[in-house]
């Protein structure tokens, strides 16, 4: 999967980013009531993306997979919804909040969801990540990823979400700084500071913003300078994490007028953590989902007719 060629003047345009990438995301929805009017009405609160792990050869798991922390504060809503685009429109599919499986010591949370959400060939039905797109710090370290790569984030903008279709959109930005030491990170608002791996990206981000993918960009030029060798197109498309969320700086303000004073502000840095997909594949690699696939695996040879009285199938 790349980034398309720019076009020339007078050319169609069409856009610079392979439908795909949208495709996978879903926005994890919540019921919230407003207290002053009494109506409760059903709102995206972050961003998941979908996964799919191979089973055989023909056939695959599919899971969603955000940020921990989105989970954790999701509890004090009740039901958790995904909101995922079908052919005429969007459904919202529940699920509940002990179906997620969450990283011991990071901020990722991986749900099995339905395949059969995946299973529509409508251009703006759901895609899932192939699980061989999920960066690994064998990948990371070969192909030297490291400051100055650029990222792909796609994911809910809280300011607009989309009528009738859930409507992610995509940002950019740059590895600011790479894997060289643990981020001490707030993986529950309720929590201490944790040092965990992550890579900082210069980007904005705000709430919403967390569980979404982070795509990393090959582009032809970054091929000539990291291995003196030019390619007509990059590579874009394979994971390089997900969103956990951003860093504020605390800033001294005057105000002025009728109530003269000053006070302390946060402001956004404009720096966003992003948790490394092998957190995820770890994730993806609990015992439970294991079994899960081994079952399933076992049920699935036990389908499939004998060719000789002697197979081992």
């Amino acid at each position: 999967m790349t980034l398309r060629r720019r076009p020339a003047i007078g050319e169609r345009r069409d856009v610079l980013i392979n439908e795909e990438l949208r495709r996978c995301v879903a926005f994890l929805c919540v019921d919230e009531r407003n207290e002053a009017t009494g109506v409760t009405n059903r709102i995206p609160a972050a961003t998941a993306f979908f996964v799919a792990v191979p089973v055989n050869d023909n056939a695959w798991v599919c899971y969603a997979v955000t940020a921990r922390h989105a989970i954790d504060l999701s509890h004090k809503y009740g039901a958790l919804y995904l909101r995922v685009n079908t052919r005429d429109g969007y459904e919202d599919v529940e699920v509940p909040q002990d179906a997620w499986v969450t990283h011991s010591t990071t901020d990722v949370a991986v749900a099995r969801v339905d395949d059969r959400l995946l299973g529509s060939t409508h251009p703006y039905a759901p895609t899932a990540l192939s699980l061989e797109r999920l960066i690994t710090d064998e990948f990371a370290q070969e192909h030297g990823i490291a400051e100055g790569d650029e990222v792909i984030f796609i994911g809910l903008f809280v300011n607009y979400w989309g009528a009738e279709r859930a409507q992610p959109i995509a940002r950019f930005g740059n590895i600011s700084l790479g894997t060289r030491g643990k981020v001490p990170l707030r993986l529950n608002p309720s929590e201490d500071l944790v040092p965990v791996d992550a890579y900082l990206v210069e980007a904005q981000s705000w709430g919403g913003q967390s569980g979404s993918p982070a795509f990393i960009s090959f582009t032809p030029e970054r091929e000539l300078m990291t291995t003196g060798q030019f390619r007509q197109e990059g590579m874009t498309g394979m994971l390089l994490g997900l969103v956990h969320g951003h860093f504020d700086i605390e800033t001294q303000v005057e105000f002025i007028g009728d109530m003269p004073g000053s006070g302390h502000v946060n402001q956004n840095a404009g720096i966003a953590a992003v948790i490394p997909a092998q957190k995820i594949r770890d994730t993806l690699m609990e015992r439970e989902f294991v079994e899960e696939r081994e079952r399933l695996s076992q049920e699935l040879k036990k389908q499939r007719p004998s060719s000789t009285p002697d197979s081992d199938l």
